[in-house]
């Protein structure tokens, strides 16, 4: 499982990139990758939706729209990054976040563990974690 300085490294090196980007495609390549939406969901939550930040909340990526959250974890193996071309996509992608510029976030798992949720708040997740090492608490 990442640990925390490596999910707070993956939230810095997306910060700047996905701000302000509008999400016009996605392609969910393994189903289980999105814990609580079928492929035509995710379509109906997340396309059309822009970016308003990106942020770790525990270990967990969580990048705020202009309505609701998309909310990571990449357990084990995974990864997620921005690529401004689609190339070298490889047997080991699960999904694929493409933004109205034809730029892309992919999101990338070897063992197939990981993945995302979308949530309209983020009570419930808030809920489930403990104590930030980094807050004042």
């Amino acid at each position: 499982m990442p640990e925390l300085p490596e999910v707070h490294t993956v939230v810095n090196s997306l910060k700047k990139q996905l701000k302000g980007k509008i999400f016009s495609d996605i392609n969910i390549l393994w189903p289980k990758t999105a814990y609580n939406l079928n492929s035509k969901d995710a379509k109906i939550f997340i396309l059309s939706k822009s970016i308003f930040s990106v942020n770790r909340l525990g270990k967990h990526i969580v990048i705020k729209l202009n309505s609701g959250y998309l909310v990571f974890h990449l357990r084990m193996t995974g990864y997620l990054y921005f690529s401004s071309v689609k190339k070298n996509i490889n047997s080991h992608v699960r999904c694929i976040f493409t933004f109205s510029d034809n730029s892309y976030l992919i999101y990338e798992d070897i063992r197939k563990f990981g993945g995302f949720y979308y949530f309209e708040k983020l009570d419930i997740l808030k809920n489930k974690i403990g104590v930030d090492p980094f807050s004042k608490r």
